[in-house]
């Protein structure tokens, strides 16, 4: 039969100039793109093989017979392999967050290991193809077994497509390709000596490298560098070297924010954009990737490397010369850029976060740590070594969260009330309700650890909800009012402060459990007011509509001025404890107390100070004309039975 070589050698044309445009664009190391690059270069040897099998098969004598037989034993060879990197593509963009399983090498392996063995017996069997006296390519039933089993990688690469079908880029891969190849193997089956196929499958690279494929989603728009899905894709797919490799090196800029107002942003941009790659050639490394907030990361062979990057990079600054024309001329690359520098040289410990936590995004746990190493750093300007206590600090917070969503799944938070003692009638006309949660081991977290771990990743609002919703089934089963209780006091975060309808949840749980809202007094922090003022107000005097008051805790912690204390609509002012321990110390510190206090007292205000765990120090404040003590002198927090025992005597 008489096979045309027209279409192999125009899909081998198109296919040599996709393939080294993306060996020229360089794209970003995942696994995908190695598999993809591997998919492409076996269809582009082997439509190679395929147009070099049939040029040979007409230009020799039959007296190289075996020269035929090896091309086309070569050419069917890498054809079968096409299939098999097809298929561990079509697995790998839909299956991005988890490795190959051995279903997946199962289902590869079988198919592979008749191909092999039949073809390498086909010398003897003949069974796929042999070479006939006249030196012609003669096909046999087993090569159309071959592309029955081609068909059967196209049919588990669909069976791929149909169970990950929420994935877009799956089903636009896999869909696009799967028609070329069908159509190509259906003229190759019924018009073999057309020889399409390679030429569909290059049309489907075309379509695929010029309208889907996007290198530059893996890079940040701004500064230019590689951005952290790219990262995780690098480690996901790098992991044994990453470790081998394990030290990395990061550097915040501490000041960008001020930078960027003062010179704009697209001055400022620009100029990254320029120095990145000029430093990354400077220290040797190829790869440069922006995390989060302004800090970016390099991967170093060990500590020296890194070292040597950040020494390099805390005293480097731009030069006109590494800056284009335009902006050489701008004063911005002579402005002084504060640059926090971290190493970490222990990446393993990702391998000891909880098992139900994918191995893909374990990296999103790496770079949880470096994110907070940033925010306790108080070494400006200086290498800092992100040592193993900071790494177990870190993992006691992730231990911390998960126990707090493990609470919030099962209503696990206690409510504790610590009665509040007034110093006119000489009882306990008030309680403030504090959350209490418990580790794994059943021992007691400190609100002061948790309180902020759920600030954090949000589930505040949460907690907030039970807060509130505990406190109520707490009042309504103690019958708290008729045992003299007439304020109890709920914390309420900033997170919670700034939910549109949080005026309406709260007084929704209020007439749910028959709590009227003048027995609620929400405590409000000081660090509120200055983060949003004018939400705060907002939701103070919609709430203040139902009857609900408001007590400003901590104060004097020094985020707010009492000028502005003096807007807001506060009926109790708590004073912090820090008040009480300085009075301990020494005696004069009880002027700024006393001078406070009436000051409150003059303005209309309820006082409270918290904190008091000494009889002098109540009988001070007594003395001062403070109107409530909190503080364990009267009692410490205590579940509800406990506490109206307490409060009965």
């Amino acid at each position: 039969m008489f096979f045309g070589i027209e279409y192999s050698l125009c899909g081998f044309l198109c296919l040599s100039l996709i393939y080294i445009l993306n060996c020229v664009t360089n794209n970003f190391p995942t696994r995908t793109n190695i598999i993809y690059k591997f998919f492409m270069f076996s269809v582009l040897l082997g439509t190679f093989l395929q147009g070099g099998a049939i040029f040979l098969e007409r230009a020799l004598p039959v007296e190289y017979n075996v020269i035929k037989y090896i091309a086309f034993f070569s050419f069917i060879g890498t054809s079968n392999l096409e299939a098999i990197f097809y298929y561990m593509f079509i697995v790998s963009i839909s299956h991005e967050q988890i490795r190959f399983k051995k279903i997946h090498l199962f289902l590869i392996v079988l198919p592979f290991l008749y191909e092999a063995i039949t073809l390498i017996s086909n010398y003897y069997t003949k069974f796929v193809f042999y070479i006939d006296a006249d030196g012609n390519y003669v096909r046999q039933l087993g090569l159309y077994i071959f592309y029955g089993i081609n068909l059967y990688y196209l049919f588990i690469c669909v069976f791929e497509l149909v169970k990950n079908r929420a994935s877009i880029k799956t089903i636009i891969y896999s869909s696009i390709f799967t028609f070329f190849v069908l159509v190509g193997m259906s003229l190759q089956i019924f018009k073999p000596q057309m020889n399409i196929l390679s030429f569909c499958i290059s049309m489907a690279f075309i379509i695929i490298n010029y309208i889907l494929r996007n290198p530059r989603e893996l890079h940040d728009a701004n500064n230019g560098a590689y951005n952290r899905i790219a990262f995780r894709e690098f480690y996901f797919c790098k992991k044994k070297k990453l470790i081998d490799n394990k030290v990395l090196a990061l550097v915040q800029l501490s000041n960008f924010d001020v930078i960027l107002s003062n010179y704009g942003s697209s001055n400022c941009y620009s100029i990254l954009r320029q120095i990145i790659p000029v430093i990354m050639k400077k220290v040797g490394v190829k790869y440069c990737f922006y995390l989060f907030h302004n800090s970016f990361l390099f991967t170093c062979k060990d500590r020296e490397s890194a070292l040597e990057i950040l020494e390099y990079i805390k005293w480097y600054m731009p030069s006109p010369k590494d800056l284009k024309d335009g902006i050489r001329k701008n004063p911005l690359h002579h402005v002084q850029v504060d640059r926090d520098l971290f190493i970490l040289e222990n990446t393993s410990f990702i391998d000891l976060v909880e098992e139900d936590v994918a191995e893909y995004h374990k990296i999103d746990v790496l770079t949880e740590l470096l994110q907070y190493a940033v925010v306790i750093n108080s070494n400006h300007n200086a290498i800092n070594i992100i040592d193993d206590k900071i790494i177990d600090e870190f993992l006691a917070a992730k231990k911390r969260q998960k126990a707090i969503h493990a609470a919030i799944q099962d209503q696990s938070f206690e409510v504790y009330m610590q009665p509040i003692y007034d110093l006119k009638s000489k009882t306990f006309t008030g309680a403030e309700s504090l959350l209490r949660l418990k580790d794994e081991n059943g021992n007691f977290i400190p609100p002061s650890l948790f309180i902020p771990d759920a600030e954090k990743d949000g589930s505040i609002i949460k907690l907030g909800e039970i807060s509130i919703r505990k406190t109520c089934e707490y009042i309504k089963r103690g019958n708290l009012v008729n045992k003299g209780i007439k304020k109890v006091n709920i914390n309420l975060s900033i997170i919670q402060c700034m939910q549109d309808n949080i005026v309406e949840q709260i007084i929704n749980i209020l007439d749910e459990y028959q709590i009227p809202p003048t027995m609620i007094r929400f405590e409000i922090t000081e660090t509120i007011m200055a983060t949003n003022p004018e939400q705060l107000e907002a939701v103070m005097r919609g709430l203040g509509e139902f009857g609900i008051e408001f007590a400003l805790d901590d104060y004097g912690t020094g985020y707010s001025n009492t000028s502005r204390l003096l807007t807001f609509p506060f009926s109790e002012i708590k004073f912090d404890k820090s008040f009480v321990n300085s009075m301990v110390v020494d005696d004069k510190n009880s002027i700024p107390l006393k001078y406070l206090m009436n000051m409150v007292k003059s303005s209309g205000m309820i006082t409270l100070v918290e904190g008091v765990e000494e009889k002098e120090t109540s009988d001070l404040i007594e003395e001062f004309g403070g109107d409530l003590i909190q503080g364990f002198y009267y009692a410490k927090p205590m579940p509800l039975e406990e506490f109206k025992k307490k409060i009965s005597n």
